[in-house]
């Protein structure tokens, strides 16, 4: 039987809920070092009595061996004050999301703005109404040295689209605050990496978090069930479906490229995003794939496909840490080579990958 021993992650992406789901899913992480925690919960993580009480209420959970890294949500009321008490407090970053584009992001940055910066020329001098005070915050946000993380979809473009419509915004955001650290969440195209690719490498600092979920699934994956010869389809695959949808063969083998290149600006941000059963299967069911229990196994099964086990700690770890600036703790997770068949449920809830047969198990 072989192994692998691997530093205990850096996941740059997680959502881990509130009240009892908290309580459920958090022992699921307990192979990472730490974890950027997303903070459109219900109400958003906004002002510092919310960040210090959520904090808590995850280190409760957690435990001591895993540290959670606590984000802002930007909202059309969130003010460069409230970015340096944020900071304060010890928040790591803040998270933009347009407004209505996935679970609890009703109160985001609203189109209007996200169109007038799109829009918006160095030259012109002050910025326009609808502008003003969303870059005020960037700027704090930038003269603070936190993160920005976007999830870069476009409100109003088609679907698969909504990425590609939001590259203009990235190279502008990197244009007017070049000191800003910026990540590209989640990200699912070619063309979002190919941006990222040719603006980081020219000095910008920008990075993007790539899942699981995208290594792995395209599009046919929640419509018709596979994109694997031999296997059923025809069904609708709804544990599949996240924001950004996963797009074609060709998008996925260009992220698989990216991951596995040992580039410094990607690296692991799993966007694990559990949804009880009654919100994920109705009419109108909730985007998000529940990843951590399946994680490292499935990638250990990407990189053993590229031929590049060697440069999974550098995605797993070490650039999600040199990215936020933080030294690493040593900690180790063991991987072993042991068939298994991942449970129909976990926990009460539906596991990506549910039913398959993977290769490698986290021991």
């Amino acid at each position: 039987m072989s192994a692998i021993v691997l530093p205990a992650l850096f996941d740059a992406h997680v959502h881990l809920r509130q009240g009892d789901l908290l309580q459920t899913v958090a022992r699921h992480h307990n192979y990472c070092e730490r974890l950027v925690v997303m903070p459109n919960t219900k109400p958003p993580i906004c002002s510092p009595s919310e960040i210090q009480q959520y904090r808590s209420a995850c280190r409760t959970v957690l435990g001591t061996a895993t540290e959670p890294l606590l984000t802002i949500m930007l909202t059309p009321r969130t003010t460069p004050a409230d970015v340096r008490r944020a900071k304060d407090v010890g928040v790591v970053g803040a998270k933009l999301y347009p407004e209505g584009v996935t679970t609890q992001s009703g109160d985001g940055i609203g189109l209007d703005t996200l169109t007038a910066l799109r829009d918006y020329r160095p030259d012109t001098d002050p910025y326009p109404h609808s502008l003003h005070d969303f870059a005020e915050v960037i700027t704090e946000l930038e003269r603070q040295d936190l993160v920005l993380l976007i999830h870069a979809e476009l409100p109003g473009a088609e679907c698969l689209q909504r990425e590609a419509a939001f590259v203009p915004l990235v190279k502008r955001i990197v244009s007017l605050w070049p000191q800003l650290r910026v990540t590209v969440e989640h990200v699912s195209s070619a063309v979002m990496i190919e941006t990222i690719r040719s603006l980081a490498s020219g000095g910008a600092r920008l990075a993007g978090t790539i899942t699981a979920q995208h290594l792995l699934c395209t599009t046919d994956d929640i419509l018709i069930g596979s994109d694997k010869v031999g296997q059923q389809g025809g069904k609708l695959r709804p544990d599949n479906h996240c924001l950004p949808v996963p797009k074609s063969r060709s998008d996925r083998q260009r992220l698989r490229i990216a991951a596995t290149s040992g580039e410094p600006y990607f690296f692991l941000g799993s966007d694990s995003a559990p949804h009880p059963p009654g919100s994920k299967y109705s009419a109108c069911g909730c985007a998000g794939v529940w990843s951590a229990p399946v994680l490292v196994p499935s990638l250990v099964e990407v990189f053993e496909d590229m031929s590049q086990i060697g440069r999974l700690p550098g995605f797993l770890h070490d650039r999600g840490c040199v990215f936020y600036g933080l030294a690493g703790t040593g900690r180790e997770i063991l991987v072993e080579e042991e068939p298994w068949r991942v449970p129909d449920t976990i926990d009460g809830l539906v596991p990506f990958r549910a039913g398959e047969i993977l290769r490698w198990r986290l021991s």
